[in-house]
């Protein structure tokens, strides 16, 4: 069963096994066919249940400079974070992606999000964006072939 590569959660409801994050770089990864269409390659999924973007768990997570090989699968879901960044990666899609509905980047709840000059590679990838719970202000989206939100 395909996983997340990387999850960043924060169990604040029920085992109380981790916490906030407040700095983290994600950067000069290779990401092989990670992930699926529930467990986005890289997840920031704390477990609060208070959704607010004034109210952020974490903050400062910048993902920059990877390489990321996908098949299936959304690549970034990010919940009640501030400052994140998803900068200068390399999308290559494999396979079909027709079937493959899903946002490529899924933000609930985020704020001082930036999405810049991220290069992507293959046919079919559906390069859109989902926002809820938040404005689409706090996005700043910059890319060479663009995002569709």
């Amino acid at each position: 069963m395909p996983m997340s590569a990387i999850l960043i959660a924060n169990d604040a409801e029920s085992w109380y096994e981790s916490g906030m994050v407040k700095d983290v770089m994600i950067r000069g990864n290779r990401f092989i066919e990670c992930g699926d269409s529930k467990n986005p390659v890289i997840y920031i999924s704390p477990e609060n249940s208070d959704v607010s973007v004034r109210l952020p768990v974490h903050s400062n997570i910048h993902i920059e400079n990877n390489v990321i090989i996908m098949k299936d699968a959304t690549i970034l879901s990010a919940k009640s974070t501030q400052n994140l960044t998803f900068n200068n990666n390399d999308i290559t899609a494999v396979g079909d992606h027709s079937k493959f509905t899903a946002p490529i980047i899924q933000l609930t709840a985020c704020s001082e999000v930036t999405i810049a000059d991220n290069r992507f590679i293959g046919e079919g990838i559906n390069k859109s964006l989902l926002v809820q719970s938040m404005p689409l202000e706090n996005v700043t989206v910059t890319l060479q072939q663009g995002l569709q939100f």
